[in-house]
């Protein structure tokens, strides 16, 4: 249909995609399920920040660091603030969101290949504007990166 954005998810022909067919439901898995990776990788540019005293107190304060390191203050001097906040960002903020991944070309034989069960598999269409609509309905803070 013209003028409609249809987004592809390839799926195995198994329980788990007709009990997500049955029941109009996606899987969105952790960061940390994500088969690529570089998938997630982030790159910090201004490596040598130095927050206030404070700043950094409150930083030791919120994230528990106590929990991780002996001497977390110590740590963060010896390695560096940037690198200690990274190690800490990578430990608890990805695990707050889910990751669903769908395709824009529904002939593209590599996801064919690996994940609709090396092409025996089923290629499920959503209209991209629909299906967001009906996520962020369910969840306000839902959001995709295109």
């Amino acid at each position: 249909m013209k003028g409609q954005n249809y987004i592809y998810k390839f799926a195995p022909v198994n329980e788990f995609t007709f009990k997500n067919l049955i029941l109009s439901q996606l899987w969105f898995g952790p960061p940390s399920s994500m088969n690529d990776q570089l998938e997630g990788i982030v790159r910090v540019s201004n490596t040598d920040f130095s927050p206030s005293k404070k700043a950094i107190k409150n930083f030791i304060q919120s994230s528990s660091l106590h929990e991780h390191y002996f001497n977390p203050l110590g740590e963060i001097k010896k390695r560096g603030f940037v690198d200690v906040y990274m190690n800490e960002w990578f430990r608890s903020e990805p695990n707050k969101y889910g990751v669903c991944c769908f395709s824009t070309k529904p002939g593209e034989s590599l996801m064919w290949a690996h994940y609709a069960l090396k092409h025996t598999g089923v290629c499920l269409v959503y209209d991209l504007e629909s299906l967001a609509t009906s996520l962020k309905r369910f969840n306000s803070s839902f959001n995709y990166i295109n």
